[in-house]
């Protein structure tokens, strides 16, 4: 069995209060005889005898000061009564978070016969069983069992969100900036505006007040706030906190009279975690005893041990072990870091100052001299602020406002005369005057041409050079001021052309004309009709021919013909077939005598007749619904020999006639279709080829032409001419009206420029500068030590409750001093381990 045991002597009586108390001699091995016990808490404390072996862990670290305890022990289950599925009464000794208590010590002998023996145990672990295992081993069955004593359960707990330790107070919000808080106030946890957490403020712990950071809040604002608290009080919470004790008298402590001001824990931090802290900034240690109970000490000074270890009366091994697991050569100690926000105070007012702005000073700079002020802002009092315009820029040396205005938007109600011009226009010269007008300051000028003035084509336009003086522009189109009396002006006579011809028509010299008209003269009629062309043809039978006549001059239209051609020759029946058809004796039947396409030929007729009495013959029936022709004869013999029919066949020709037929003229042709209609089917008639005559007339068309204006000046026109064909002479007369000088008066009116007063006022509000504070120091050995133990190797703490320089500055140093000479680890083999109230600083571990 190994134990660990850390402190100061305070009894030697065993846990069964036997009246004889031990001495120091009663560990010696000739007397020792170790002891044990275990129990479980089922419906009570339940002794385990079984036992095979038991391991106990004590471990802790420099870093921090939690003792923590495990258990690690064997049971014997041979007889299988332990066993889950045994049925037994001992089934369920072991099952996960049953409680599990340890005692240990010695058995005496109080005679020296061996006999008589008097035990003495005390309590050495109790906690929870944290895993269990049934197992079957060669040399039997066994139950291994793992147990934590009450740290586990400091682990398992989670501090919620909000961890902290103060008070809380209610403010109403009314839109101003700070707030005062309870003078037991140490700084500012969290805030809950009408029940939802608010996080626009920030403490100034200078002078004890919340600072609402965003501007016009109100409403109820709780606000939780620390307070100075005895770590103590603070470990004793966290305990109840987390159940492992049932009341504050529970916890047994020396008070290390350490205050903290602002005690909080992140939320989801284990209560172990923050007992760790705990102990760092006190160099306290925090355990568990063997009956469950919580220490909070100091760690003893070395001093005159009260029990001695003898290597020849009860230590039966001795090992020195070197490890650097816990060797660090620099402490990097983070403390808590606190942050103040910037903001502003409550606003005042800076300065205020006065002006005037006129025509002449549109812009003035206002200089105010401040320090460690912002949100500036200002308010400008003016009776007429239209056009008006502010600026405010700050300056290393305060601020500056610069205040400007435009004049026009500072003037008189009334609008007022301001002055007038008069002047004359000329025609070819002196179209265009400028006046300068001087009057006093004004603006929304604007002018108005007098009465008289004819302002049919006059320009004016109003330039405001200054506030003081008026540009006036006058100019006129002179063709827009004319004389009543409509004269000629001027004429010209020149040819027209195909491609166009100028014609300039100059008006009379040194005058100016306007309203322009003109008349144009040239032939535009048809020339007398004459024979203009004519031509002969003979066409041969059945011919068709095209013929053009050109005519012996260009350019005629309204075309006449006159022709001669060959009268029409009529119809005539002709014979086309005939034959003899041979008819059997006794027959009656339809007998086919012609049939043939019809050619060009109509109106067919037949005849048919057998010169004997004994033989009838019908009427023939004759076919030409098609493109053939059949002509049939019903014949009936009703002799005994053979007939014989004689039948002829005959048709109407197609008459012929002769044609003259216009296809289409020109400017210079007529064409012709000479043509010859129908046909007889047979052969050329007589007297042929025929001959065809033809006589054109015509007459000359009009030269067409057409006149337009391209350029006009008052002083010229110009023309081009155009016909169809030819040369033929135009001429252009020209009139209109003289234009005349121009006399005139403009008066220009106004609205008389008043000077803009104002008062401006600027306010500011005092800021209040962030602020960090961050507690670190860090303490290392020199470099040659450090190359010395390998490079570096530092451990860093972050700790929020370390919340002074002086005091993060001497934890990093009693850490690195304790790193500094601390690197053996001496373990003992002993008898029986003493009482855990036994010894000094030094752990003692024994095996057993």
């Amino acid at each position: 069995m190994r134990v660990g045991a850390e402190g100061a002597v305070k009894s030697l009586y065993g846990s069964e209060n036997n009246s004889i108390a031990l001495t120091e001699q009663d560990f010696e091995t000739s007397v020792v005889h170790p002891f044990l016990k275990v129990y479980v808490y089922k419906g009570g404390w339940q002794e385990v005898t079984d036992i095979l072996s038991l391991r106990l862990d004590f471990k802790s670290s420099s870093i921090h000061g939690i003792v923590a305890a495990s258990l690690d022990m064997e049971i014997d289950d041979s007889n299988r009564r332990y066993h889950p599925l045994s049925g037994t009464s001992y089934a369920d000794y072991f099952v996960f978070r049953r409680k599990v208590k340890v005692y240990v010590g010695l058995k005496k002998d109080l005679d020296d016969d061996g006999i008589a023996e008097t035990s003495y145990t005390w309590p050495y672990f109790i906690g929870y069983i944290t895993d269990v295992r049934h197992e079957k081993t060669p040399s039997g069955r066994v139950v291994s069992v793992k147990a934590l004593d009450y740290c586990d359960l400091l682990g398992n707990y989670k501090m919620g969100d909000m961890a902290y330790w103060g008070n809380s107070t209610m403010i109403s919000l009314t839109g101003a900036v700070e707030y005062s808080l309870p003078t037991e106030c140490t700084g500012v946890f969290k805030c809950f505006l009408d029940g939802e957490e608010f996080k626009d403020w920030t403490y100034n712990d200078e002078t004890n007040v919340l600072a609402i950071t965003k501007d016009g809040v109100t409403g109820n604002l709780t606000v939780h706030y620390f307070v100075r608290e005895n770590i103590v009080d603070v470990l004793r919470d966290i305990l109840l906190q987390a159940g492992v004790i049932a009341s504050g008298s529970d916890l047994i402590y020396e008070d290390p009279g350490k205050y903290v001001d602002r005690v909080w824990f992140d939320e989801g931090t284990s209560a172990y975690d923050a007992i760790t802290l705990i102990t760092q900034i006190t160099n306290f240690r925090f355990w568990f005893d063997g009956d469950g109970k919580p220490h909070f000490a100091s760690v003893p000074a070395l001093g005159v041990p009260v029990f001695g270890f003898n290597e020849s009366k009860n230590i039966e091994a001795a090992t020195i072990e070197i490890s650097d697991k816990e060797f660090y050569n620099g402490v990097e100690v983070i403390g808590e870091e606190r942050k103040r926000e910037q903001y502003y105070r409550k606003e005042v007012v800076l300065g205020s100052v006065s002006g005037s702005l006129d025509a002449e000073t549109v812009t003035r700079e206002h200089s105010f001299v401040f320090a460690n002020y912002g949100k500036l802002r200002y308010e400008l009092n003016v009776g007429n602020a239209n056009g008006l315009t502010s600026e405010l820029e700050e300056t290393s040396t305060g601020a500056k406002i610069t205040v400007t205005h435009n004049p026009e938007y500072s003037h008189e109600d009334s609008e007022i005369l301001l002055g007038q011009v008069s002047g004359q226009l000329g025609v070819l010269s002196n179209t265009e005057q400028k006046q300068v007008l001087s009057h006093v300051p004004a603006t929304k000028r604007r002018l108005e041409i007098d009465e008289s003035t004819n302002k049919y084509g006059l320009t004016t336009s109003l330039n405001p050079k200054d506030y003081w003086n008026t540009e006036i522009s006058v100019s006129h189109d002179p063709l827009r001021n004319l004389s009543s009396v409509v004269q000629d002006i001027g004429s010209a006579t020149g040819n027209a052309s195909v491609n166009g011809s100028e014609i300039i028509v100059p008006y009379t010299p040194g005058k100016l004309f306007g309203n322009v008209k003109w008349n144009a003269e040239y032939d535009d009629g048809w020339g007398p009709e004459q024979l203009t062309g004519s031509g002969s043809w003979t066409l041969n039978w059945y011919e068709t021919r095209y013929v053009t006549i050109w005519l012996n001059q260009d350019h005629q239209g309204q075309h006449r013909w006159e022709g001669t051609k060959p009268n029409p020759y009529p119809p005539e029946q002709i014979r086309v077939a005939g034959g003899v058809k041979e008819i059997p004796p006794n027959s009656y039947a339809y007998y086919t005598v012609y049939s043939k396409s019809k050619g060009k030929l109509t109106s067919w007729i037949a005849h048919g007749y057998v010169p004997n009495s004994g033989v009838t013959v019908s009427n023939p029936i004759i076919d030409d619904s098609g493109s053939y022709i059949t002509v049939k004869f019903l014949v009936r013999n009703t002799t005994a020999s053979t007939q014989y029919l004689y039948w002829d066949v005959y048709a109407t020709t197609i008459p012929i006639t002769f044609n003259i037929t216009p296809i289409g003229a020109g400017d210079n042709y007529v064409r012709f279709k000479l043509s010859i209609e129908g046909d007889n089917g047979f052969s050329c008639p007589r007297s042929w080829p025929r001959t065809f005559t033809i006589n054109v007339y015509s007459r000359r068309k009009p030269y067409n032409v057409k006149v337009a204006q391209t350029f006009e000046n008052g002083q010229e026109a110009r023309f081009i001419a155009r016909c169809d064909f030819g040369t033929p002479q135009v001429t252009i007369t020209c009139q209109g009206q003289e234009a005349i000088p121009r006399d005139y008066t403009i008066r220009v009116y106004g609205y008389k420029l008043i000077p803009r007063d104002y008062y401006l006022t600027l306010y500011g509000r005092e800021i209040v500068s962030e602020k960090s504070e961050k507690v670190y120091a860090f303490k290392k050995l020199t470099t040659a030590e450090i190359q010395q133990t390998g490079g570096p190797k530092f451990l860093t703490i972050k700790n929020h409750l370390i919340q002074s320089q002086a005091e993060a500055e001497s934890i990093a140093q009693s850490l690195l001093d304790h790193y500094r000479n601390v690197a053996n680890v001496f373990k003992l083999t002993v008898t029986c381990p003493p009482p855990l109230e036994v010894g000094d600083t030094v752990s003692v571990i024994g095996t057993y």
